[in-house]
């Protein structure tokens, strides 16, 4: 695996956490 897949692959899963936050805590404005 290279440096930038790993960059991705961390992206993705910080992205997944962050948006599952944001859902939980502001779903009434991530539907505006």
């Amino acid at each position: 695996m290279t440096p930038e897949e790993e960059d991705r692959m961390i992206d993705d899963a910080f992205r997944d956490v962050l948006n599952g936050y944001l859902a939980s805590n502001f779903g009434c404005l991530c539907q505006l």
